[in-house]
């Protein structure tokens, strides 16, 4: 391997760790701040992810 390959893959190796540790530590202050973890339940999240809700408008359908 090039010297030139062995930098991009090093780089490539070092940028994809960094992202990791970002999203890990990302989701973990999320789980704190939800209180609860990833498909955790809780009092206050039962089911629905997004909430649960009735539509209010009327579709035609042809």
């Amino acid at each position: 391997m090039t010297p030139k390959k062995e930098f991009e893959r090093a780089v490539e190796q070092d940028v994809q760790a960094r992202v990791r540790q970002g999203v890990k530590a990302v989701l973990e202050e999320m789980a704190e701040h939800l209180e609860a973890g990833y498909r955790e339940l809780t009092p206050t999240r039962r089911r629905e992810r997004n909430g649960r809700y009735t539509r209010s408008h009327l579709t035609n359908t042809f």
